[in-house]
């Protein structure tokens, strides 16, 4: 979450280091690319407005990456 508002606020990309010692905070699974963060949390600004198409769209991709792994 404080990714995607500084990426909203200050137009930081969102972005993941994986060569730390210690990643285990990190998404192993989904969520791990810029886009698929930025499109789940428009999908679910537009559920809230009433329109689930997209929140649907966004939340079958999340399962079929989940199920990928």
């Amino acid at each position: 979450m404080r990714s995607l508002i500084v990426f909203y606020l200050e137009g930081k990309p969102i972005c993941f280091d994986y060569s730390q010692e210690y990643t285990y905070h990190l998404p192993k699974k989904i969520f791990k690319a810029q886009e698929e963060i930025l499109g789940f949390a428009k999908g679910l600004h537009q559920l809230f407005y009433g329109n689930p198409d997209l929140y649907l769209e966004q939340l079958r991709s999340v399962m079929a990456t989940a199920d990928k792994t």
